[in-house]
C-alpha cells in the first residue's frame, strides 16, 4: 500500500484526523467555533455582569456609596467583576448565551 505524504485526511495508522481527537479536544473545538460567532463573548460578558448586579445589588450599592469611592476605584471594581468571566469554560459561556 502506497501512502501519499501529502494526503492529510488519514495518517499511516489509517485513522482520520478527527478520529484522533479526544473527547475534550472535540468539545473545545466545538465550543471555540460557537464562541467565534459574532458578539458571543460580549453577550456573555453582559449576561454575567447583569447576573452579578442582580444577585448583589445591596453590596454594590454599599461599595458605591463609600466616602472614598472614586472613578479610579470604580474602574478597578468593574475590571475585577469582569475578570470573573474567565473562570467559565467556552461551553458554559455558549450555554449561558444560548439560554438567555
Amino acid at each position: 500500500m502506497l501512502i501519499d505524504a501529502n494526503h492529510d485526511a488519514e495518517d499511516q495508522t489509517g485513522f482520520a484526523d478527527n478520529e484522533k481527537l479526544t473527547e475534550d479536544e472535540k468539545e473545545e473545538t466545538q465550543s471555540k467555533s460557537l464562541l467565534d460567532a459574532p458578539d458571543v463573548a460580549k453577550r456573555f460578558r453582559d449576561f454575567y455582569i447583569s447576573q452579578l448586579t442582580q444577585a448583589f445589588p445591596n453590596d454594590l450599592d454599599k461599595i458605591r456609596q463609600e466616602e472614598n469611592f472614586d472613578h479610579r476605584k470604580l474602574e478597578i471594581l468593574i475590571d475585577s467583576l469582569e475578570a470573573g468571566v474567565d473562570i467559565f469554560s467556552d461551553m458554559e459561556k455558549n450555554f449561558a448565551v444560548m439560554s438567555s
